[in-house]
């Protein structure tokens, strides 16, 4: 039934049917905490309770589009996501909400924040990720077709699943593929960048570019050529990519990284500072 919102206080023995005040479709919720929270819902609809779902008050999402989820990172500064590529970001508990760029127009149906640097998204052939608390997104290669991924969740910022259409479970280890897809316009040559920031702590970005589909790896190697990490072991299209390696469990010093295809190698110099 359209509009409807239950409620349980034993653990999902027993639900209780609250009124939500609409008899929209309800897509999404999320709780700030016992009392606050969220339901998203089709034609843009957005609902906050404030008494644990006893009433709640229609806000104002800007939209019409259908928005599928909804998760805050703490009581003041939350996200919705939906059809089209929508994203909406509030800072204020919902009174206001302001569109972010999404780089895909992709149908979107999960969002979440394992850390609140660190979030994703999940949606139809697309994993999105931000490491600038939700400002922008990018594209995470995601070797999938005509399949939506209908919900993401992490425990910590390195593991977490996301799980779809047709029976499709995707589990990172690593906080995603650690790769985002900065361009799909195809480079002459290609490249390996330099790191940035160099030198850095405990975070750095490599960028590179790929001129047709190759299997690519990037790894990390500490001063006496020993193996510390892969950064991206896997099949890509032709694009500018960024790589991103947190070394914060690595001691300070120099290191080297090199990108392997089966036409290029090459490999340059970065420093850690501690």
């Amino acid at each position: 039934m359209s509009g409807t919102v239950v409620r349980t206080t034993d653990g999902g023995n027993n639900w209780i049917l609250l009124n939500s005040g609409t008899d929209n479709s309800l897509t999404g919720v999320y709780f700030v905490d016992s009392n606050t929270g969220f339901i998203t819902g089709y034609s843009g609809h957005i609902q906050k309770t404030i008494n644990g779902g006893e009433n709640w008050s229609i806000l104002n999402s800007g939209v019409t589009d259908i928005l599928r989820s909804v998760f805050f990172k703490n009581a003041d500064t939350g996200f919705a996501v939906g059809y089209s590529g929508k994203i909406l970001k509030t800072f204020n508990s919902g009174s206001n909400w302001e569109i972010i760029s999404s780089a895909t127009q992709n149908n979107l149906f999960s969002v979440f924040f394992p850390v609140s640097d660190t979030g994703y998204i999940s949606g139809r052939d697309v994993i999105l990720k931000s490491v600038d608390g939700g400002n922008s997104w990018l594209n995470q290669p995601v070797n999938i077709t005509s399949n939506d991924l209908y919900s993401i969740h992490f425990i910590d910022n390195k593991n977490g699943l996301t799980i779809g259409q047709n029976g499709v479970i995707l589990k990172t280890v690593t906080g995603g593929v650690g790769i985002v897809k900065l361009s799909g316009e195809i480079p002459d040559r290609f490249i390996l960048y330099q790191n940035y920031p160099n030198p850095f702590n405990p975070v750095t970005k490599i960028e590179f570019d790929i001129i047709k589909n190759s299997d690519v790896k990037i790894s990390v190697f500490d001063i006496t050529g020993r193996h510390i990490t892969d950064l991206v072991n896997q099949n890509l299209t032709a694009g500018t990519f960024a790589a991103e390696w947190n070394a914060s469990d690595s001691p300070g010093g120099v290191y080297f990284y090199r990108i392997e295809t089966n036409e290029f190698t090459f490999t340059r110099k970065m420093i850690l500072l501690k």
